[in-house]
């Protein structure tokens, strides 16, 4: 079975006694980019989605945002339906989340330390779909470009060190809506939360791409 197979058949399990009867055809949209956002950003971000151009879609089973999407513009999603044809939608997509933002102006290549970060909890409006680092993460880490004081920390301002190292073994996870499928496999690259990276499935020679989403978990990209 070829890379696309596998995904496309991880794509089309669903749990036993699980049901999608009753729930409309947008509504159903909107949960699988609300799925999408929330394994880009975190689990704790609190994600709301307004559809703006979703015309004939039925059945969609997972959803991706197109490469500079940002948190509460206009975005267009890529589409995967239960048939395994893609469409597209345009979707607005706002999120508040507990994050960490610079608590002074930072220097460029500055080492973060406990006094330049603060927490704060509200909307990130205007962010990239980046994952939300834990302060373990940034305290340490280098500022690569200067940061303004209230800006959000994420992996575009600083350098946090590789979440997954080329060998190291990961926990592959494929999403579909709310459900997912996981699965072994071992990092071809390296790279911090957020980056996308090589991996290898056991017993496989073609490598699938995959965003890291926490240290040692690696999400395969459709």
């Amino acid at each position: 079975m070829n890379s696309r197979s596998w995904v496309c058949a991880a794509l089309l399990v669903v749990p036993a006694g699980v049901s999608t009867a009753g729930v409309d055809d947008a509504g159903m949209v909107r949960s699988v980019i609300a799925t999408s956002v929330s394994s880009r950003l975190g689990e704790h971000a609190r994600v709301t989605v307004e559809l703006l151009q979703a015309p004939g879609i039925a059945g969609a089973v997972a959803a991706s945002a197109l490469p500079g999407t940002r948190v509460g513009m206009p975005a267009r999603f890529l589409l995967t339906l239960a048939d395994g044809r893609r469409v597209s939608a345009v979707a607005r997509v706002t999120a508040d989340a507990r994050h960490l933002v610079a608590a002074r102006n930072v220097p460029r290549n500055t080492e973060l330390t406990a006094d330049d970060v603060q927490w704060v909890d509200g909307p990130i409006n205007g962010q990239l779909f980046d994952p939300l680092p834990s302060a373990g993460q940034v305290l340490g880490a280098r500022a690569r470009r200067a940061i303004a004081r209230g800006e959000v920390i994420t992996a575009t301002v600083v350098k946090m060190p590789p979440a997954v190292r080329a060998g190291d073994p990961v926990t592959m996870v494929i999403r579909a809506g709310t459900m997912e499928v996981r699965g072994p496999g071992r990092a071809v690259s390296s790279g911090a939360v957020g980056d996308v990276i090589r991996v290898m499935r056991p017993a496989h020679r073609e490598p699938l791409r995959g965003r890291i989403v926490e240290p040692a978990v690696v999400e395969i990209l459709r």
